[in-house]
């Protein structure tokens, strides 16, 4: 069973030297792109945090960020603790010091275990719109899930996301996650042509998991 910190860490800059060479790829390759992981966040990152989750697209897919998971720093705290802690990752960039993403893994939920039975972990990532487009979101999720293995000994991980949410499906198929089953769903939306009568749209959740996390 992993261990993940259950509180605010002192933030680790992540050297690919120090990654087995067979995770170390991702890391790798952001750092190219001017980018260094960092695993583990203190108070002062919560900032970027609450405002990469609300942003638009995180507000779409992800209500739950800004309300309740990333919202200020008591509450932030409530989510690292969460089913036995939390590891949070940030992809930095060099030059600016800008949060490009965050993302994290935990203990999965028993209604995610029904849906992927084989995986003990959930990950998420939640990307800076100010940095879509530029292909990261592949690497920053390996890098994500291989930290996670490496610092934490998490293996067996999944995650959950919606259809629609495309940039992020492309994301994780990129960085080799499997598809595992469907479910047909409604969630609420903020977009005014997609809503019924109750703020709701039907979607389809897809279950996940990164066959080289096994």
């Amino acid at each position: 069973m992993a261990e993940f910190p259950t509180t605010f860490t002192e933030p680790h800059y992540i050297n690919p030297t120090e990654i087995p060479a067979h995770l170390a790829g991702p890391f790798v390759d952001l750092g190219r792109k001017g980018i260094v992981m960092v695993a583990g966040i203190e108070p002062a990152n919560v900032e970027d945090l609450t405002k990469i989750a609300g942003q638009e697209g995180v507000l779409e897919y992800c209500p739950k960020d800004i309300a309740t998971r990333w919202t200020d720093i008591p509450t932030t705290q409530k989510q690292l603790a969460k089913d036995g802690g939390r590891g949070v990752f940030r992809a930095e960039s060099i030059d600016t010091g800008d949060t490009v993403a965050f993302g994290w893994t935990g203990k999965s939920s028993d209604e995610e275990r029904a849906y992927l039975p084989a995986c003990e972990n959930t990950f998420a990532l939640r990307a800076n719109e100010a940095y879509r487009g530029q292909g990261l979101g592949r690497h920053v999720s390996r890098a994500i899930v291989a930290g996670s293995m490496f610092f934490y000994g998490a293996r067996k991980i999944g995650l959950e996301t919606w259809a629609s949410n495309t940039p992020a499906v492309r994301s994780y198929l990129g960085a080799s996650a499997v598809l595992v089953t469907t479910q047909d769903s409604m969630r609420p939306t903020r977009v005014p042509e997609h809503q019924d009568a109750n703020g709701m749209r039907r979607d389809v959740r897809l279950y996940m998991q990164y066959p080289w996390s096994m």
